[in-house]
């Protein structure tokens, strides 16, 4: 199955971000874990993404790698995570 998402794509070299909503696999390989991010950021980092100073990156491409969130699914080889059976009300 896949899910719709909110992600900064950068289309090109120097392109600004612009916020879309691709498709995402919400299936998780054995190794993968899905996280419904609730709190993420672009920082200096992603700049050099867009501006090219991180050197050579496939584009498009999706940015924000500093997140929070709650994990949905774990793949078949995860030992070191697992899924929130509960959400808490702090």
């Amino acid at each position: 199955m896949s899910r719709q998402i909110t992600g900064a794509v950068i289309e090109e070299l120097n392109a600004p971000f612009k916020l879309e909503t691709p498709e995402v696999d919400d299936q998780p390989k054995a190794h993968d874990v899905l996280v419904h991010i609730v709190a993420s950021g672009i920082c200096h980092s992603d700049e050099a993404v867009r501006n090219g100073s991180a050197g050579d990156y496939a584009y498009p491409g999706v940015v924000g790698h500093e997140g929070a969130g709650i994990v949905e699914k774990v793949g078949s080889s995860v030992t070191t995570v697992k899924k929130l059976s509960k959400i808490y009300d702090f």
